[in-house]
């Protein structure tokens, strides 16, 4: 400091500091939660119809209870065709604990009677996740004061999802198409035969993904319709 005159080192000083307040912050890390794909089970095609019909019923019911305790944020099924046709669906459960995770959806009728079976994954990003669920929760008191019962057929619509093993070759997809307005959360997944990049786009089929993305440009086979909330649309908003 001797070597420098006072007003030099001041001026130092002050460009230096000015160029801390420029930076960018640091990003926050991702949050994790339990990625969980529900698949058909060992004894799916044991079951009678009627069976079926009151496993579902309480599959449903079971849904509801872990929505209802804040453990799962997110659900839906896949609308066809998919890469694998044993894939049914997905939960995003609120833990970062697989063994958490996989002791809630022992809790399912489907997965306790082998029609269903389950692979959970650690998933992380930084996406509110929660924001559906409290939406969600806030329909529903709106829906009920009005004197009405909620129901699932006209609270749900259709999305399309993306499921890359090569996640960088799907997030340069989405920069070339300027669309990244349309992918509502994205993030990434570990462990998992089935990607390394997982998406959700506000379009309502995998044919207007195409048409946005381009066919082919984020990997064979990794585009498939999904369905879930109208009030997951909300979270990037």
């Amino acid at each position: 400091m001797s070597h420098l005159p006072r007003r030099a080192f001041l001026l130092t000083l002050l460009a230096t500091s000015a160029l801390a307040c420029r930076a960018a912050p640091p990003a926050a890390p991702k949050k994790a939660y339990s990625l969980v794909f529900l698949v058909t089970g060992p004894e799916a095609a044991a079951k009678t119809s009627e069976e079926n019909q009151t496993i579902m019923t309480g599959h449903m019911a079971n849904l509801k209870q872990l929505s209802e305790d804040g453990k799962l944020l997110i659900a839906g099924p896949f609308a066809k065709p998919v890469p694998d046709d044993k894939l049914r669906g997905i939960f995003i459960l609120d833990t970062p604990e697989l063994a958490t995770a996989k002791a809630w959806t022992q809790t399912d009728p489907g997965v306790q009677s082998g029609v269903f079976a389950i692979e959970i994954v650690p998933f992380r990003t930084d996406a509110p996740l929660k924001r559906s669920l409290e939406l969600f929760r806030a329909e529903t008191v709106e829906i009920e004061r009005s004197g009405k019962t909620p129901g699932l057929t006209d609270r749900i619509r259709p999305y399309a999802m993306i499921l890359a093993k090569d996640g960088e070759r799907a997030e340069r997809a989405i920069k070339a198409a300027h669309a990244e307005e349309k992918v509502i959360f994205e993030g990434t997944v570990e462990g998992s035969s089935r990607g390394s990049f997982f998406a959700v786009l506000d379009v309502k089929d995998t044919a207007e993904a195409e048409a946005l993305l381009g066919a082919g440009s984020v990997g064979d086979q990794d585009l498939v319709g999904w369905w879930s909330a109208k009030t997951v649309a909300e979270i990037a908003k």
